[in-house]
């Protein structure tokens, strides 16, 4: 299912986003596109999202 009619179904607004400002969501989509992200990523993220997530917090 294309992206923006998901969006349209669920009353979503979508946004583009240089990937140098979401490095994050890159990531997140590059190892679920390889079959490798666990579906509980959000509680216990991967070790290498966890860098993504420390540089966000102590930088912006």
């Amino acid at each position: 299912m294309d992206i923006r009619v998901l969006a349209l179904q669920r009353n979503l607004k979508l946004e583009w986003v240089r990937r140098s400002r979401n490095k994050v969501a890159h990531h997140v989509a590059k190892l679920a596109s390889k079959g490798i992200l666990n579906p509980g990523w959000v509680a216990n993220p991967p070790v290498c999202l966890l860098f993504f997530f420390m540089f966000r917090c102590f930088y912006f």
